[in-house]
């Protein structure tokens, strides 16, 4: 279950040259050169084994993830003098050169961790995972298939108008309707989790080229009406990259003209998709947010604009979260224990908004809520313990990718795992603002696998009670 998207050779010759443009960012570092290449090596190789030899998509999602978060972010500032566009809390830039290396050291232990992961999961798995790449659709998908996808684009297109119109789940405003029996909270799943997740299995099983093609496009118009309906620009992104990962590791970087031109088609339906939802969304949350906190639209819309610059870099969640844990004067076990231990209530912002960034710039209103996200790393860095950092860290990588082998092992559906390792990838990365939430959020994600399989299960089971029925068997030897 190897995922390889370059050769050994070209991924050490990018690494060579991301090496050498990090050697510019030595002059501007405030703390020792030993912790600025602890992390520099670390995370290139974290680089490296996303590109050349991940084990899982989850463990290739959480390496590209927080290389952004973390080397990208550190060189932009310190070479490109790119402002951190997350707050940090207490951290200031008076901070002496030991709180720098004391950051370096724990983003270096998280890669460390990372890495370990890695490789363990190589040697416990090299002789489990030899299935044929190739899935073969349960009998009911086969029998099904359009009436499968009818549900699921009817339900996606529900569950965005009822968005739209109550403002369940849009980025940055608070519900403008909750309904009782935690509704809401369905819905955002059915949004969020559900419905992406199915696709790509769907698309996963089926077999026909042509036929997969054609259902991406509906993938692609539902991620765009979703991204629409939720003011979220990386909603797009996070449905359709999954795909195209598959397609890139598949074909090991070597795209030719002749199949791009095969299918120029679907290339520009899907780039379109991704500039026109990246615009719209932008445009929408320039409105909504400018009712509520500037009287200049045109002010609001430059502002945004100027967000959409650094979305690809800036958006990421990474060492900000460990600046300001590591600054944070309340650090220790017993903040760890609060912040793991805390159960969310509605609008909550969250511990780490709350407390950890106490100072900062956030101006929440009756209609709109932020917050700024920590990530594992940073949960793990309440306790003021790198070894925490380091066990923690490579306790969950491991498990996820646990996950996902039994995933495979159970339905051999690249395409789900595709989607699953990104969605896991992300919860790793920065979906445990609140993590009590959170692990409610990872049960919600694998109950689809799980749901799956007991799908498979009881319809063999009826089918096999079926042919064996009495009253089929007394149809069966009537005459014609």
């Amino acid at each position: 279950m190897i995922l390889k998207f370059m050769g050994i050779k070209y991924g050490i010759m990018l690494i060579l040259v991301l090496f050498i443009i990090s050697l510019a960012g030595i002059e501007a570092y405030q703390g020792s050169l030993f912790y600025y290449a602890i992390f520099d090596l670390s995370w290139l190789a974290i680089l490296f084994t996303a590109l050349c030899c991940s084990q899982t998509y989850v463990i290739f999602y959480i390496q590209i993830m927080l290389f952004l978060g973390f080397w990208a972010k550190l060189m932009a500032c310190l070479i490109l003098k790119v402002p951190f566009i997350e707050p940090t809390g207490y951290w200031s830039s008076n901070f002496s050169s030991a709180s720098w290396d004391q950051v370096l050291w724990v983003s270096s232990l998280a890669a460390c961790a990372i890495l370990a992961v890695n490789t363990l999961f190589f040697f416990c798995t090299k002789n489990k995972t030899k299935k044929a790449n190739k899935s073969s659709a349960p009998l009911w998908y086969t029998k099904h298939h359009n009436l499968a996808w009818s549900l699921i684009l009817f339900l996606g297109f529900l569950t965005n108008a009822i968005n739209i119109f109550f403002h369940i789940s849009i980025t940055g405003l608070r519900p403008q309707l909750v309904l009782p029996f935690h509704l809401n909270a369905v819905i955002v799943w059915i949004m969020a989790l559900a419905i992406p997740l199915l696709m790509a299995a769907f698309l996963g099983w089926d077999q026909s080229l042509g036929q997969k093609k054609n259902r991406f496009y509906s993938v692609c118009l539902l991620a765009f009406i979703t991204s629409l309906s939720s003011l979220s620009r990386s909603v797009y992104l996070f449905w359709t990259l999954p795909y195209i990962i598959i397609v890139l590791s598949n074909l090991n970087f070597s795209l030719t003209k002749a199949l791009v031109w095969h299918h120029r088609k679907l290339i520009f339906s899907f780039i379109g998709y991704a500039l026109l939802s990246l615009i719209l969304v932008s445009m929408g949350r320039s409105y909504y947010f400018a009712q509520y906190h500037s009287p200049s639209f045109i002010g609001q819309t430059s502002k945004q604009l100027s967000q959409l610059k650094k979305l690809f870099i800036g958006r990421w969640v990474g060492v900000e979260g460990v600046m300001a844990t590591t600054a944070f004067p309340q650090s220790g076990w017993n903040f760890f224990k609060k912040g793991i231990m805390e159960k969310p209530s509605v609008g909550d912002i969250g511990i780490y908004t709350r407390e950890v960034l106490k100072p900062n710039n956030y101006k929440n209103t009756k209609k709109t809520m932020f917050s700024s996200l920590p990530g594992l790393v940073s949960i793990l860095n309440y306790t003021n313990s790198p070894s925490v950092v380091f066990w923690g860290m490579a306790s969950i990588c491991f498990l996820l990718c646990c996950f996902e082998l039994i995933i495979y092992l159970a339905l051999n559906n690249k395409f789900l795992l595709a989607q699953l390792g990104l969605i896991l990838g992300y919860w790793c990365v920065s979906g445990l603002n609140i993590p009590y939430l959170g692990v409610v959020n990872l049960i919600e994600c694998l109950f689809i696998p799980v749901l799956l399989c007991l799908i498979n299960l009881c319809y063999n089971w009826l089918m096999k009670f079926w042919t064996k029925s009495p009253i089929r068997l007394k149809h069966q030897e009537l005459p014609e």
